[in-house]
């Protein structure tokens, strides 16, 4: 049996501001993307 989890990265979501593009950054952003990579229903929250 597989469970799907939801998790919430809470904090400071902040822009990654590169020469030719600005990204979404910061620990919460991060940690929300690699967990919805393994399968986790995963939310930002600022």
């Amino acid at each position: 049996m597989n469970k799907i989890f939801t998790v919430a990265g809470i904090g400071e979501v902040l822009w990654d501001v590169f020469p030719h593009r600005a990204r979404i950054g910061g620990a919460p952003a991060n940690f929300a993307w690699h967990c919805s990579q393994i399968g986790a229903k995963a939310y930002p929250v600022s």
